[in-house]
């Protein structure tokens, strides 16, 4: 019976929150932006964040240097060969300022990225942060149906963000694109400055969203140190894909996690369950440590898998007719 047991723990258990780091940054850009903090050469950054990213069990990083994509990969392959998914991307910047994270399917390759770069009027990468030739909104909203990106606002409200430099007409256009999908924050919402705050949680009438933007904590990573609670939040999904990060940050309340949100209580949990003979014979269940639905057509084994539960917690039903079903179910 314990093998039964075993054997089911290798079931999918559906959705579960995985924890990543979407704005680390590699090596080339803490040399170009002078934030090098005693690493001798690439090698020895990449392996420090790498381990970073072990302790803190972050599971899933993108790359996103600014307007730059070829010096991202010797990072993000590091990060793959210790079996971390990455998410293809950069750091763009708008012609008004605006920091915006572009992320994109894990099947995208670097030259299709350098081919956006292009489209965003980038084209050599001079400078420490180029900037594209195209306002917030422009950028948005050409070029996330064109390139299938998830944008996300960096540090929105701080310096370069969306909510401190924007103003007026162009403010109010780009919080509520429909191509923008998220915001990052240095910790959650209700912690914003005041003015902001109320933008944020979609309550200013002014900016309101049919679905507010999802605040994240996605804040520069430029060394291991700083991949720490600020920098990192937990997405529920199932496999961790670009769908699955659209589907959170549309529907954050119950996908998005951040550091600061307190824990569950501590909870008895149903870890698996198996049968052996009868009705049920060879059935198994790797429960999700969320919510379980059981869907199905009369006949076919939801109630016997409630009253087998029931049944081995001690777990009486009331009332005669309840019982008398659930006898009939055990027998």
């Amino acid at each position: 019976m314990l093998q039964s047991f075993r054997s089911a723990r290798n079931i999918s258990s559906g959705t579960r929150f995985f924890r990543n780091a979407l704005q680390v940054n590699p090596y080339e850009y803490i040399v170009r932006h002078g934030v090098q903090k005693g690493f001798g050469n690439e090698s020895a950054y990449n392996i420090a964040m790498i381990n970073a990213c072990r302790e803190n069990d972050i599971e899933a990083i993108a790359v996103t240097d600014h307007f730059r994509v070829k010096n991202s990969q010797q990072l993000s392959q590091a990060a793959k060969d210790a079996g971390i998914i990455v998410f293809p991307g950069f750091e763009a910047v708008s012609k008004d300022g605006i920091h915006l994270l572009c992320l994109s399917d894990l099947s995208t390759e670097p030259d299709q990225l350098e081919r956006i770069l292009v489209e965003c009027g980038i084209y050599p990468q001079s400078g420490i942060s180029p900037t594209s030739k195209y306002v917030t909104v422009e950028l948005l909203e050409n070029y996330q149906q064109k390139c299938k990106s998830i944008f996300v606002a960096a540090h929105a409200a701080g310096n370069g963000g969306l909510l401190r430099t924007l103003s007026g007409q162009q403010k109010t256009a780009a919080w509520t694109s429909s191509a923008l999908l998220a915001c990052s924050l240095p910790s959650a919402a209700e912690c914003a400055p005041s003015g902001l705050r109320e933008i944020i949680l979609n309550k200013n009438p002014d900016y309101r969203r049919d679905r507010p933007l999802a605040a994240t904590n996605a804040q520069d990573a430029s060394n291991p140190q700083e991949l720490n609670r600020t920098n990192f939040f937990s997405i529920k999904m199932s496999d961790v894909t670009i769908k699955g990060l659209r589907q959170a940050f549309l529907d954050p309340d119950s996908r998005i996690r951040l550091e600061s949100d307190p824990l569950p209580e501590d909870h008895i949990e149903l870890v698996s369950v198996a049968w052996n003979g009868r009705f049920l014979d060879r059935s198994a269940i790797h429960c999700n440590v969320n919510l379980n639905v059981l869907i199905g057509g009369r006949g076919t084994g939801k109630s016997a898998i409630v009253e087998s539960i029931r049944y081995v917690l001690g777990l009486y039903p009331l009332g005669k007719e309840a019982a008398k079903t659930d006898d009939g179910i055990i027998h």
